[in-house]
Formats: C-alpha cells, sequence, structure tokens
C-alpha cells in the first residue's frame, strides 16, 4: 500500500482504516515513501525519518512536550475518491486553549 491506498469505492472498512495507519506508522518510523508503484523497492524513495522522533517523542528536552495528545483523520484525495491519504498530528498540552470544549 502506497500512502493512499486504492479502492473501488469512497467507503472503507475499519480493517482497511487500520492497515492503512499500521503501513503509514511503519513508513514514518522507518522513511516514509516518495514515487511511484515501480519505485517502491528503491531505497532512496524512503526520506521522511524525521518523523520517528515525532512519533516517539525522542527528540530533543526542548523540543517536545512531557504530554502530547495525538489526533489522526483520513481525507479523500481530491479528483480521485478511490485514494485516502491518513494524517497524523501530535499536540502539546500548552496548545489546548479550552479544557472544557476538548474532548479527551
Amino acid at each position: 500500500m502506497p500512502i493512499s491506498s486504492t479502492y473501488h469505492t469512497n467507503m472503507r472498512t475499519m480493517s482497511a482504516l487500520k492497515n492503512q495507519i499500521y503501513f503509514n506508522v511503519k513508513q514514518m518510523l522507518f522513511g516514509g515513501f516518495y514515487g511511484s508503484d515501480s519505485q517502491m523497492n528503491d531505497s532512496s524513495r524512503y526520506t521522511e525519518w524525521e518523523h520517528a522522533g515525532d512519533l516517539l517523542g525522542c527528540r530533543t528536552k526542548h523540543y517536545d512536550a512531557k504530554t502530547k495528545y495525538f489526533g489522526i483523520s483520513f481525507s479523500g484525495l481530491k479528483g480521485d475518491s478511490s485514494k485516502i491519504s491518513v494524517h497524523m498530528m501530535g499536540v502539546a498540552k500548552r496548545y489546548i486553549q479550552n479544557y472544557k470544549k476538548f474532548n479527551r
């Protein structure tokens, strides 16, 4: 599965979404992929090593917060509803402005 998975509809099963998350986390930990399907065996196409530090909280002492919330979302690709993109984001607690509205 490349960064976006191909499906014949715009609907996904929970299993398909979990597989997509698993694939993307592996890519971000061990090198994100850019290129075409025919280039997937080319190790120079796996370039996003910096994501490992973000996902694991292993950046510098002053860069990461002790408490971090994690969010995930999916979006369809413009012009091709058969493909999705996975978005992951970590947010430090200090950036949550209104805890009463924040759904923990």
